[in-house]
């Protein structure tokens, strides 16, 4: 932050993951984009359908690179399944079929999954939990860090890429969960795993410190996130 720019950005309108990130990677607003939320009405029916990379109607950064040749390296990005046809590696986000991990439906090109076969979006169920979930769920976003750093580095390490993004989701699962915990004025608010919250900030700030060291002098560095 010292190093550079630093400023409070307002999210889109709905503040929402989906639409959020969408935002990011075009440039325009979710009006223009058309993604609205993690699912959208169907026509003419009493139903509902998620929404998928298909329903961006806008270009995304990547899109407008590929056409000019230039070379892309994107992983984890919501809202990218099923990946786009790019001049480089693209792996989609947790809104992929399978959810939990990826296949190689979920990679483009295809030949590329066997680089990034351990990505994975979640370790464990957030739908049942017990007595012990809240310790086991923080040591598994903690590796699940380590394991996608390892990724991200080996691929950014790989080539000079003209434009590399990756998306770490473990901040958004640990406020889900954790922030009771966080938060003595929080109505649920409970006396332990007070820390976990900073735990996996700080770990990820690990992260951000080891890509800027990979980085070398010439290269813009941006930290964004979706909302909140």
């Amino acid at each position: 932050r010292e190093q550079g720019g630093y400023r409070p950005c307002s999210s889109t309108v709905p503040h929402a993951t989906f639409p959020a990130w969408s935002t990011c990677v075009t440039g325009v607003n979710p009006g223009k984009h058309g993604v609205m939320d993690f699912t959208r009405m169907v026509d003419g029916e009493y139903a509902i359908q998620f929404v998928n990379s298909t329903a961006r109607r806008f270009p995304a950064i990547w899109n407008v690179l590929t056409d000019l040749n230039k070379r892309s390296c994107v992983l984890g990005v919501p809202t990218t399944y099923p990946p786009d046809v790019v001049n480089g590696i693209l792996v989609s986000g947790f809104d992929s079929p399978v959810c939990t991990g990826i296949d190689k439906s979920f990679v483009y090109p295809p030949e590329a999954y066997d680089l990034v076969k351990d990505w994975t979006f979640a370790d464990f169920q957030e739908t049942s939990i017990d007595a012990g979930w809240h310790l086991r769920a923080l040591e598994k976003l903690l590796h699940g860090i380590e394991r996608k750093e390892a990724i991200t580095l080996q691929l950014f390490q790989q080539e000079a890429w003209d434009f590399f993004m990756v998306v770490f989701g473990e901040t958004d699962t640990v406020s889900h969960h954790f922030w009771m915990f966080h938060d003595p004025e929080s109505p649920r608010h409970r006396q332990e795993h007070e820390e976990a919250i900073q735990q996996v900030y700080a770990r990820l700030d690990r992260t951000v410190g080891m890509l800027m060291d990979a980085s070398g002098e010439d290269v813009v560095i941006g930290v964004v996130s979706d909302h909140g």
